[in-house]
């Protein structure tokens, strides 16, 4: 994720947690058929679920298929939203929007435990105007993100150019190598 990226995605989930009264919650965006967590907040550590992947299901899963926002509230033997919004255990309610105009490129989800009160429909429509906005930076990051490749993609590259042409590999090792100890 860009550097720009983070901070703007950071303090989206922090309005949303915020003005939504929420407990914690977290961005996520699609990423074939599996959503990343690209932004979290509230809970103990929510940096820490950065770049974890999430099954599409739950109150998520509705919000991407039916592209309109939603809030559920679970009662304690529904387990289809456990660790929904990042929160360990199963949540009392569930507030999900999607992020995107044309597309839905990920869900802004929110949740609140057991003992608390249902999310509102202000909450809702608060989360909604969140999500847009997350969307629009979901769209510059996605991108950003398709015009460079990741570590992991040139390494492949890179693994598969050293077995095909070793002398390009070599080339381009050397030049790599030169960048490296140009940034020391």
């Amino acid at each position: 994720m860009t550097s720009v990226a983070r901070p703007v995605l950071d303090a989206i989930v922090a309005a949303a947690v915020d003005v939504t009264a929420a407990s914690v919650g977290w961005l996520l965006m699609i990423d074939d058929e599996d959503l990343v967590v690209v932004a979290a907040a509230g809970g103990s550590d929510p940096q820490a679920r950065l770049g974890e992947r999430v099954a599409v299901s739950g109150v998520a899963g509705l919000v991407i298929s039916s592209e309109q926002a939603a809030a559920i509230d679970t009662p304690p033997s529904d387990t289809s939203n456990v660790g929904a919004g990042g929160l360990d255990g199963n949540p009392a309610g569930v507030l999900a929007a999607p992020c995107g105009d044309d597309d839905v490129l990920g869900v802004l989800e929110l949740a609140r435990p057991q003992g608390s009160g249902p999310f509102t429909v202000d909450d809702i429509e608060e989360a909604t105007l969140l999500a847009r906005v997350a969307g629009a930076a979901l769209a510059e990051l996605d991108d950003a993100l398709a015009t460079v490749p990741s570590p992991g993609e040139l390494a492949a590259g890179l693994e598969r150019l050293a077995v095909a042409a070793p002398a390009r590999y070599a080339v381009v090792a050397r030049l790599l190598a030169s960048l490296f100890e140009a940034d020391r």
